[in-house]
């Protein structure tokens, strides 16, 4: 069985077009704040005893872009779910957004 990428997850994942635009967004802007941060920070480096310098800032590399794409993505499904609940054109507005 194949391993799914990031992005055939959201190819299959059933979510519609705002989600995911939102989604997207969200990790792009949690990537820059988390990289900022590292930058300012100096790499986030601790000293653990026995183990040297440790840089969360590598360990923890995908830790903005996941935290902004959930982010973003609820917000998105949100938008999605409340244009989805308008009367009479609910339903035909959730199927052209791909839900």
């Amino acid at each position: 069985m194949k391993e799914l990428n990031s992005i055939e997850i959201m190819q299959v994942s059933g979510a519609g077009i705002i989600e995911d635009l939102f989604g997207n967004v969200g990790g792009n802007i949690g990537n820059g704040i988390f990289t900022m941060i590292s930058n300012v920070t100096g790499g986030l480096e601790i000293e653990i005893p026995l183990l040297g310098n440790v840089s969360l800032s590598q360990i923890l590399s995908d830790f903005g872009r996941n935290v902004g794409s959930r982010i973003g993505g609820n917000v998105g499904s949100t938008i999605e779910n409340m244009i989805g609940g308008i009367p009479v054109i609910g339903g035909f507005l959730n199927g052209l957004l791909g839900n």
